[in-house]
């Protein structure tokens, strides 16, 4: 008899400095630091739970945003700005 139930998959929770081990040993190159995954996780980009003074986030959540990056991202050399009612960078 074949099991027809939804299979519900176990979130993979991690604090920062495993879930960086984790992604270093999947790819030893990564420019990803500590600190750039705390500042996700304070800046509520990254959903998170408190725990204690520290923060435990699924790590699969950190792999899609780093896969696909952030719709607020600074634009890259020669991308527009539509900046409405705000400071811009002025090029010179």
């Amino acid at each position: 008899m074949e099991n027809t139930k939804n299979e519900r998959t176990v979130p993979r929770m991690r604090y920062t400095e495993s879930a960086l081990a984790q992604l270093r040993a999947e790819d030893p190159g990564t420019p990803v630091t500590a600190y750039m995954i705390k500042r996700l996780l304070s800046s509520g980009v990254l959903p998170s739970i408190k725990v204690g003074r520290r923060r435990l986030f699924n790590y699969d959540d950190l792999l899609e945003y780093l896969a696909k990056g952030s719709p607020d991202a600074i634009p890259c050399e020669g991308e527009e700005l539509d900046v409405v009612g705000g400071i811009r960078r002025i090029r010179a």
